[in-house]
């Protein structure tokens, strides 16, 4: 019954943590001491479905810190210009105090083998006839997993928070997410947000 069960438990570990981030991450010393409480995001993602997903997972993380977040997404912007002025207006009028830019910096796929596993349960029933002889049939099922090659996302990404009132630059950071056999671009991009809000608030930049 335990090889039955060990298969099933490895692919519920590994739907559980599809992704993960390892992000290097660097603080201006002049901002050690300051936290920002409202973020205007700029990020890019070819995708519409991967902003959406980046977007809506930084917002969920950032909220769970008290932090409130503006998209660049969310509000009019003249893409054609992208000139200062244009974005001193919005952040004014959105009352944000840093600019976060996260900007995917290459991204493949890597190839994998899983091996091949075989795995059996038992099960049966028994009788007695009136002789008082035991007869019991047993019935054995295998299961097999694996045998093939499976296609794993990668991504990097550059990260940079800037003071909105000065444009210095805050915190800087750099980031590698890889996936398993289980993961999707949206998995990628959800574990690189979720991760950039850890370590904002592992560096004390948020709450």
């Amino acid at each position: 019954m335990l090889r039955f069960i060990f298969p099933v438990l490895f692919l519920a570990c590994l739907l559980g943590c599809a992704a993960g981030t390892k992000m290097s991450a660097r603080v201006n010393p002049a901002y050690e001491q300051q936290t920002f409480k409202k973020i205007y995001v700029m990020s890019s993602f070819a995708d519409l479905e991967l902003q959406t997903a980046f977007e809506e997972k930084l917002q969920n993380s950032f909220r769970g810190h008290g932090v409130e977040c503006v998209f660049e997404s969310w509000v009019e912007f003249d893409y054609d210009v992208r000139d200062a002025d244009q974005l001193l207006r919005i952040l004014d009028s959105t009352g944000c105090d840093g600019v976060l830019a996260v900007y995917p910096a290459g991204s493949g796929l890597s190839q994998a083998y899983i091996p091949k596993t075989t795995s059996s349960s038992t099960s049966g029933s028994g009788r007695v006839d009136s002789f008082g002889n035991i007869y019991y049939n047993e019935k054995t099922r295998t299961s097999e997993y694996g045998g093939y090659n499976v296609n794993k996302p990668w991504a990097n990404f550059e990260a940079t928070l800037y003071d909105a009132a000065t444009f210095q630059v805050a915190w800087k950071a750099s980031a590698h997410t890889g996936g398993n056999a289980f993961a999707n671009w949206k998995t990628v991009v959800r574990s690189m947000a979720g991760q950039t809000v850890s370590k904002l608030s592992e560096q004390k930049l948020i709450k």
